[in-house]
C-alpha cells in the first residue's frame, strides 16, 4: 500500500428520521442513535489503525458543521452528491480519483466489526481490477476499484436494499470481463436480528473492547 490509496467511508450524520429506520422499529430510538455513533467510531478507529488517507464522504449535506461536532475537525469531509446510493457512491469515486488517488475503496458505516486486515487486503489488487466485500443480507458493504478500471455504471439499475444486490454487481463485473476479489463476508447491522447476531458472535473476540459492544453489553435486555 502507498499513498495512491484511498479509503472512502460514507455517513450520515444520526437524525431519528433517517438513521436505522428498521432498527428503530424495534428498539428506542435515542438508543439506535447512540449506536450507530457508536458504530462510526469503532470504523474509525479501525481505520486508525491502517494509516491509509480517508475521505469521509456525509449526508445530508447541509449537517458539516454539526457532523464535525460529533467526530472532530481532523478528517476531510465532503458532502454526498447524488439523489439515490448508486448515484452517490458513484460520484463519491469520481471526486476521490479526481485527487490523483489511482485506487479507492468504499465502505459503509453499518460494519462495526470490519477488520484493519479486511480493509488492507481490500487494496490488494495486483491482479483485479476490482473488489467487493458481501453482506449476509444480499448486499455488499465494500466495493472499489483502480482508477482506470473504475466502472461507473456499476451502480446503475440497482434496487437498493433488495436482497440481490450483490449478485446484480457481480454479474456486472463478469459482463464486463473484470477481474474482482471477493472478500470475506460481514453482517450489515440493519436490523434487530443482525444485532443480536453482532452481539452473540462477538462476545468473546477483539471487538468484544469496542464502543459498540460497550454499549450492547450495558443495555442486554433492549435487544436480546
Amino acid at each position: 500500500m502507498h499513498n495512491k490509496d484511498c479509503l472512502i467511508l460514507f455517513i450520515r450524520f444520526p437524525e431519528k428520521e433517517n438513521t436505522k429506520s428498521r432498527l428503530q422499529k424495534s428498539l428506542d430510538s435515542e438508543f439506535v442513535l447512540t449506536l450507530y455513533k457508536c458504530f462510526v467510531l469503532d470504523i474509525l478507529n479501525t481505520i486508525k489503525k491502517t494509516s491509509l488517507p480517508l475521505k469521509i464522504f456525509f449526508t445530508p449535506a447541509h449537517n458539516l458543521s454539526k457532523v464535525k461536532e460529533w467526530l472532530g475537525t481532523s478528517y476531510p469531509y465532503i458532502p454526498q452528491e447524488g439523489l439515490e446510493l448508486g448515484e452517490r457512491m458513484k460520484n463519491a469515486f469520481l471526486q476521490t480519483f479526481s485527487y490523483g488517488y489511482s485506487k479507492a475503496i468504499l465502505i459503509g458505516s453499518d460494519i462495526p466489526n470490519i477488520s484493519e486486515h479486511t480493509i488492507k487486503d481490500a487494496f490488494k489488487l495486483k491482479a483485479f481490477d476490482a473488489v467487493i466485500g458481501p453482506s449476509f443480507d444480499g448486499g455488499y458493504y465494500l466495493i472499489g476499484f483502480k482508477k482506470d478500471k473504475f466502472l461507473p455504471n456499476i451502480f446503475e439499475d440497482i434496487e437498493w436494499g433488495k436482497n440481490n444486490v450483490y449478485q446484480k454487481t457481480i454479474e456486472k463485473l463478469m459482463m464486463n470481463k473484470y477481474k474482482f476479489k471477493i472478500l470475506q463476508k460481514y453482517r450489515d447491522i440493519d436490523t434487530i436480528e443482525d444485532l443480536k447476531a453482532l452481539f452473540l458472535e462477538n462476545k468473546h473476540t477483539e471487538f468484544s473492547n469496542s464502543n459498540t459492544m460497550k454499549l450492547l453489553l450495558s443495555n442486554e435486555m433492549r435487544f436480546l
